[in-house]
């Protein structure tokens, strides 16, 4: 029942921070829509370069969660700060090489095939967020150590409040209220960028402070030799404590040591163990944009109700994602206090809870296809659009528990340190089911719209029977992290 509990525990605050998101997403476009189509249409295409740029960029984050998962797990409190300080860094710098897109955005956006206003707003929106975007990748990298350390709790609050800062400047800029002058979507772009600064500062103060994540494993107290040594943050070997420390052992801080880079010490370490997390990231985003470009070939009204069904079932992708965490944190976590039994009953449990609980969301919407895509529906717009857009959310609720299985097995096997792993099904999922079937069931058997659908359910059903089989060899286990 304990690995219950703390499953739970790390997930909610998981679950809701996400859900927080995806909410002010949608309260955002609302404000933004006032301003006109265009305006909407170039805050929709910034998003998705934004949102690709923080995956790929982020990669680290996946890096971050194994080593101070591991690390935290083994009670080698030091060198858990030093990489939380490192991982920040890192985002950091990362996002600072993001800057040089800044002048390219007018080719950027004109090989999106956007024009006129729409490409003029999309020039004006990304060039003043995209300056903000170094400070984006550092919390989330300060984010993922923090999680894998234990607390949920904090950056959930974080963010939280970040997407408060945002919907109040949103609409005080945008609209011109509380004596802010009115800047239309140049006020929205301003107050994004505010809202990245501000979440950054707030990682920052609580990280200069010191946050005191929880013990999910009982382990003998230790403590780690001079900050100078440059192996403290990627060695496992305990130290006994000596007098004197003890305050020190639950806390987490930005440890200045972490402020170096070391291609043979921890800077190396994580990129070692991200990297396969970027091919995945890039694997990823092409598969989206080939199986969007195929959708798009069955006409307008097709791809409108695809983007209804997604945006739906983006909030059912939140519980996964939140389970998903926690398996991350705990599986790590017990690897490095060496439970090794711990972690292998936390993939049953976290797959039992994320699979019970996705496969429920999918009868649900199996049941109500029509009321739930009709919240996208105008009256005078109904039509074919209606039953179309239901079809594909009603074969949509089908692959909802497999979904949910593989997040599970993605991020146990992320945490453990095994990245190749996800990377390998991600593959064979995207292109072999995906894409490949997809275009047979779609374009060769003439199934249309609804065989591409039909191979995104055989997707996540060829990824959770992947990773399951992955994790059942037990490489992970033996994973350095």
């Amino acid at each position: 029942m304990r690995l219950y509990r703390q499953t739970v525990r790390l997930a909610i605050p998981a679950v809701i921070e996400n859900l927080s998101t995806s909410i002010i997403f949608l309260v955002d476009a609302l404000m933004v829509a006032t301003l006109g189509p265009a305006a909407l249409a170039a805050v929709g295409l910034v998003g998705v370069i934004m949102w690709r740029l923080r995956t790929m960029g982020g990669i680290l984050q996946i890096g971050t969660t194994a080593m101070v998962a591991r690390r935290w797990g083994e009670n080698n409190t030091k060198a858990a700060c030093v990489l939380f300080a490192h991982s920040a860094l890192l985002g950091l710098l990362i996002g600072l090489g993001c800057l040089f897109l800044h002048p390219m955005a007018g080719g950027i956006f004109s090989l999106l095939n956007a024009e006129g206003d729409v490409l003029a707003f999309s020039v004006l929106y990304f060039q003043v967020v995209i300056l903000a975007f170094p400070l984006r990748l550092a919390s989330t990298n300060m984010g993922a150590a923090i999680r894998a350390a234990g607390d949920t709790r904090t950056p959930m609050v974080t963010t939280v409040a970040a997407n408060l800062i945002n919907v109040f400047l949103n609409y005080a800029l945008i609209f011109g209220k509380f004596g802010f002058p009115e800047l239309g979507l140049f006020g929205a772009a301003i107050a994004t960028a505010i809202a990245f600064t501000a979440e950054f500062l707030i990682f920052l103060a609580m990280g200069l402070k010191g946050i005191r994540p929880k013990r999910l494993f009982a382990v003998p107290r230790v403590d780690f030799p001079a900050p100078d040594d440059e192996e403290v943050e990627v060695t496992s070997a305990p130290v006994p404590i000596h007098p004197g420390h003890e305050d020190r052992q639950d806390v987490l801080r930005l440890d200045p040591a972490g402020f170096r880079l070391r291609v043979r010490g921890s800077t190396g370490t994580l990129f070692r163990i991200s990297h396969p997390s970027f091919w995945e990231e890039a694997g990823v985003s092409l598969g989206f944009l080939v199986f969007t470009a195929m959708l798009a070939l069955f006409g307008e009204e097709a791809l409108a109700a695809h983007s209804a069904v997604i945006r739906i079932e983006s909030f059912s992708f939140m519980a996964g994602f939140g389970i998903s965490i926690a398996t991350a944190t705990l599986v790590g976590q017990a690897l490095g206090a060496g439970e090794l039994r711990a972690a292998r009953r936390t993939f049953a449990i976290c797959l039992t809870l994320s699979t019970l609980f996705m496969g429920s969301l999918g009868i649900v919407f199996s049941l109500f296809p029509e009321w739930f895509v009709g919240w996208f529906v105008h009256e005078d717009a109904a039509g074919t659009f209606l039953p179309l857009a239901a079809m594909l959310f009603l074969l949509g609720a089908l692959q909802q528990p497999f979904i949910g299985s593989a997040m599970v097995l993605s991020g146990g096997l992320r945490g453990a340190g095994h990245t190749i792993a996800p990377f390998v099904a991600q593959l064979f999922g995207t292109i072999g089911a995906r894409l490949g079937a997809g275009y047979l069931l779609g374009f060769v058997f003439g199934m249309g719209i609804e065989g591409l659908y039909i191979a995104t359910v055989l997707d996540w059903v060829l990824r959770t029977i992947i990773l399951g089989g992955l994790v059942m060899m037990g490489r992970w286990e033996r994973a350095r992290a």
